[in-house]
């Protein structure tokens, strides 16, 4: 049975007598099966910034008829000069999703950012120097002097509404660009972290006297890890956006599992194999023994399995039509000579 991407993926989960087949698929079917799974955490977690984060500031600026519109109507005056903000009054307002405080008479560092008054909501603090902006995906510092560039000259609320929407552009492109280099890091991660899993999977492989090879290893815990990425995915925990993430124990501890449960069923199916393959051999079947080799023996009969509805023979029924075959021939053989 050749299976798909799909019904990799869902027998990954769940099904370990598939791993055996796993460890014999071609490299660039590993590559593409990594990179579906990939593509799909980088789904989950875009889906989860969207509706975490940028849909609630969404939902807000077209609440308040657009950034022009907040700018004039409720943030006081104020003005710009070498990157150093001077705000008449503080600005302050808060919900169930965001919290934004722009106050220039404050000093903000990530402790004021990660203060538990404003946990779990997404947060955009101004200083008289710095943005800085928090979501789900970690914490994000802009500088003044890198947005707006005023050589020397006072930058007011009126210039600062004319040029939003240069300001959305940058904040777009950034976010983009950032998305995009996270993405293409993420498969690299993706890939490379599963080198540590070879490590893992030797040791696990010494302790079920598994005997696998490291390219066998690589590949079975490449599907070992679908289950916890995905997982971690689904709870927020990405390194699609934050590269912390990419070192989270749980994956780690529960890929392992996999790779241990996997490793034990390959060196059961293996063991019956040499023992099926031992009892042949020892029988003096000649060339019809030989046709049940490990490989064949396994193969055949796993076919039989998940491609036929017919019932499929036991070792012992094999073994009986073996001998009756042997029989068979050694009478045809004995009416020629005669």
């Amino acid at each position: 049975m050749n299976m798909n991407i799909f019904s990799e993926f869902f027998y990954s989960l769940w099904n370990f007598d598939t791993y055996k087949r796993f460890i014999k698929n071609k490299w660039s079917k590993v590559f593409i099966y990594g990179f579906s799974v990939n593509l799909l955490i980088v789904c989950i977690t875009l889906v989860s910034v969207y509706f975490g984060a940028f849909k609630p500031v969404n939902e807000y600026i077209e609440s308040k008829g657009g950034i022009e519109n907040i700018i004039q109507n409720d943030i006081p005056y104020f003005e710009v000069n070498n990157g150093v903000l001077y705000l008449e009054q503080p600005y302050y307002y808060e919900d169930e999703n965001i919290y934004l405080n722009i106050d220039t008479n404050m000093v903000i560092d990530e402790n004021t950012v990660n203060d538990d008054k404003v946990k779990g909501k997404n947060v955009v603090l101004i200083d008289s120097t710095s943005i800085f902006v928090k979501n789900e995906n970690g914490v994000r510092e802009m500088k003044l002097a890198d947005i707006i560039h005023n050589e020397g000259r006072n930058f007011t609320k009126n210039d600062f509404v004319a040029i939003v929407p240069e300001i959305e552009a940058y904040i777009y492109g950034y976010a983009v660009g950032g998305l995009v280099i996270s993405i293409i890091l993420s498969l690299f991660i993706y890939f490379g972290e599963t080198v540590v899993y070879v490590i893992i999977g030797a040791i696990i492989s010494l302790i079920t006297r598994c005997r696998l090879k490291a390219g066998e290893i690589y590949k079975l815990a490449t599907y070992a890890k679908t289950m916890p990425r995905v997982l971690a995915a689904v709870f927020g925990i990405s390194y699609v956006i934050n590269f912390g993430d990419a070192v989270n124990i749980p994956v780690i501890i529960i890929t392992a599992v996999y790779m241990f449960i996997a490793m034990r069923k390959i060196k059961i199916y293996r063991d019956e194999e040499e023992r099926i393959y031992n009892e042949l051999n020892s029988g003096n079947y000649g060339d019809a023994g030989a046709a049940f080799s490990p490989v064949n023996m396994a193969e055949s009969i796993e076919e039989k399995i998940t491609e036929s509805s017919e019932p499929v023979k036991s070792y012992a029924q094999i073994n009986a039509e073996l001998k009756a075959a042997k029989e068979i021939n050694n009478a045809v053989n004995n009416d020629i000579t005669e």
